[in-house]
């Protein structure tokens, strides 16, 4: 479920948040504040892309 996924800045202090550049690069995008957000467009297709090819459950 996507909206688990961390916001990519503190709504609180501004600062970025720890999310690792790949993961940022494939399910965040840069809003028109230049910074980055949940894309909502993307699916779970996209997040089993991400992980590869995984032969035993995680």
């Amino acid at each position: 479920d996507f909206n688990n996924l961390p916001d990519a800045f503190s709504k609180d202090t501004g600062k970025a948040t720890f999310i690792p550049e790949n993961v940022k690069g494939a399910l965040y995008r840069k809003n028109d504040k230049d910074r980055f957000v949940l894309d909502k467009s993307k699916s779970v297709s996209d997040y089993r892309a991400l992980l590869g090819n995984m032969e035993k459950p995680a």
